[in-house]
C-alpha cells in the first residue's frame, strides 16, 4: 500500500512540472503564469502572429527590411547596399555616378578636370594658366624728363632712320631712365607706322624694337641694366621728325644684361627681373638729330646729334674756359667726368692724358671732377691736388661740383657710374658719342680725329 501511493505521488509531480511548461491543450497561450505566480519562461502577447522557425532553425523576419541596389543614371560608385555600380578605368569616380578622365596635356600644375591636380609648382613659383612662374616683381616708373629724336640714316627724305626716346625719373641723381629705341634702317626694318608691333629679343645687338632700363643709378653706378626681352610697342602716332610721337609699351618682362660696347648681349638669369604691365610714352616735337656744321652759341639741344651749347668751367690755376673757345681748333673734344675718391679714374686719366699728348693738334681733353673725396663739392686746391699727383695739366682739370654745369648742357645718356666719356665734334660741338652709346671710345675718337 505504501509503495502504491510512492508511485502516485511521483506521476502527480510529473504532470505538475509538465503543466508548469505551458498548456498541452488547443486553447490560446494566455501568456499569464499558473496560480503559483511563477513567470511563463517565452510570453508572447495576445493576438500576436509569430512566424515559424525556418530550416535553419531562425526566425523569418519578412521582406520589409531588404536594401535593394540603386544605380540609375550612375556608372560607377556605391549602390547603396555596399556594393558597386561600376568601376572607371583609368579614371576617377565623381560623387554623381560617372566617370572623370583627367586632362592634363602639358599642364605641370592646377586641375586636372576631375578635382585632382595636375602638380604642385615649387616654393616661390605660382601656376598660372598649367605652368609654374615665378612672379615677376612690378616696376612703378614715374618719368619726369622725357626726350625723343629721329636721326635719318638713308637721307632726309627716306623714312628709314633711327628713332630714339627716352623718359628718366629726375634731373639729378640717382636717377632710373628707361630707352626705347626703334631701328628702322636697313637690316633691322623697325616700324615706321602706327599699328601694334609685339616683339621679343635675347640680345641688344638683334632688336628691332629695343627697351632698356638703367635702374637707380648714382653718380657712382647704376644698379642694374636690363633689358626688356618680350613685351609690345602700339604707335599711335610716329612720323620721323615730322611731327608728335604717342604710344604705349605693354608686357615688358627685363631680365638683367651686361651689354658690350658692341651690343654683344649676356643676359644673367633665365628668369623675368622685373615687369611693366603698360607705359605711356610719347612726346609732342620729335628732334631732328642732325647738327648745324658750326658751333652753335645757344645749342640746339643736349642730345646725341645736337650742336652743345656754350658753357664755361673753372680750371685748378683758378681760370675761366669756355667750350666755344675750341670750336675748329681740334678735331675731337673728349670731356671725362671723374670724382677724387674714385680709384678706376685715377687710373684713367693718366691713360687719357697721355693719348691727347701723342695727338695734339686733333684731340683736346677736359677732366671734370665733381666730387671730392668725401663725395663732396671739390675746390680748387683739392683740384690741383689731383691734378698734380696724377701727372695731368692743371689747365685742363676742372671742378664743377656734382658735374651740374656739364650735365645742364650735355645729357648723360644711360650714365652708369664713372669714369664717364663724351665725344664731341670739334668743329661743332656737336654731341657725337658716351659712354653707353654704340660702339667704343677709342672708334669715336678715331673716327673725329680723322
Amino acid at each position: 500500500m505504501v509503495r502504491t501511493m510512492e508511485r502516485m505521488l511521483l506521476a502527480w509531480a510529473v504532470v505538475g512540472i509538465v503543466a508548469c511548461g505551458g498548456s498541452t491543450t488547443d486553447e490560446p497561450d494566455t501568456g499569464t503564469t499558473p496560480d503559483n505566480g511563477i513567470l511563463d519562461a517565452n510570453p508572447t502577447d495576445p493576438g500576436t502572429d509569430v512566424a515559424p522557425p525556418d530550416d535553419t532553425g531562425e526566425r523569418d523576419t519578412g521582406t520589409q527590411d531588404a536594401c535593394l541596389p540603386d544605380c540609375d543614371g550612375r556608372d560607377c560608385g556605391d549602390d547603396g547596399c555596399g556594393g558597386t555600380c561600376g568601376v572607371c578605368e583609368g579614371g576617377t569616380c565623381l560623387e554623381n555616378g560617372t566617370c572623370c578622365i583627367p586632362e592634363c596635356g602639358d599642364r605641370k600644375c592646377g586641375d586636372d578636370g576631375c578635382g585632382g591636380t595636375c602638380g604642385n609648382c615649387l616654393f616661390g613659383a605660382e601656376c598660372v594658366e598649367g605652368a609654374c612662374v615665378v612672379p615677376c616683381p612690378q616696376l612703378e616708373f614715374t618719368p619726369a624728363r622725357t626726350v625723343a629724336s629721329w636721326k635719318p640714316i638713308h637721307g632726309l627724305d627716306d623714312p628709314r632712320g633711327e628713332f630714339f626716346y627716352q623718359d628718366a625719373t629726375s634731373e639729378d641723381f640717382p636717377r632710373s631712365v628707361l630707352r626705347l629705341e626703334i631701328r628702322q634702317y636697313k637690316g633691322y626694318d623697325g616700324p615706321k607706322e602706327p599699328g601694334i608691333y609685339p616683339f621679343q629679343t635675347d640680345s641688344y645687338m638683334n632688336c628691332s624694337i629695343c627697351v632698356n632700363l638703367f635702374d637707380q643709378c648714382t653718380t657712382e653706378k647704376c644698379a642694374r641694366r636690363m633689358l626688356a626681352t618680350s613685351g609690345t610697342l602700339e604707335i599711335t602716332r610716329i612720323n620721323g621728325a615730322n611731327g608728335a610721337f604717342e604710344g604705349t609699351l605693354r608686357d615688358l618682362r627685363f631680365q638683367e644684361a651686361f651689354i658690350g660696347t658692341d651690343w654683344k648681349t649676356t643676359l644673367a638669369s633665365g628668369r623675368p627681373l622685373a615687369c611693366l604691365d603698360e607705359h605711356p610714352v610719347g612726346l609732342e616735337s620729335v628732334r631732328l638729330a642732325v647738327p648745324q656744321p658750326e658751333c652753335v652759341p645757344e645749342g640746339t639741344g643736349d642730345l646725341l646729334d645736337d650742336n652743345i651749347a656754350d658753357f664755361e668751367l673753372t680750371n685748378c690755376l683758378g681760370e675761366t674756359k669756355r667750350l666755344h673757345d675750341l670750336c675748329g681748333q681740334t678735331k675731337a673734344m673728349w670731356i671725362v667726368l671723374v670724382t677724387v675718391w674714385c680709384p678706376a679714374c685715377s687710373e684713367f686719366v693718366p691713360i687719357a692724358e697721355d693719348f691727347r699728348a701723342d695727338n695734339p693738334d686733333t684731340l683736346d681733353l677736359w677732366v671734370v671732377i665733381g666730387e671730392d673725396k668725401s663725395g663732396g663739392a671739390p675746390d680748387q686746391a683739392e683740384c690741383l691736388d689731383y691734378a698734380t699727383k696724377r701727372g695731368l695739366d692743371p689747365a685742363r682739370v676742372f671742378f664743377d661740383p656734382n658735374w651740374d654745369t656739364v650735365m645742364a648742357n650735355i645729357y648723360p645718356y644711360g650714365f652708369q657710374g664713372i669714369p664717364y666719356s663724351i665725344a664731341l665734334d670739334g668743329d661743332n660741338m656737336a654731341f657725337y658719342w658716351s659712354d653707353g652709346s654704340y660702339g667704343s671710345l677709342g672708334t669715336a675718337l678715331g673716327y673725329l680725329m680723322k
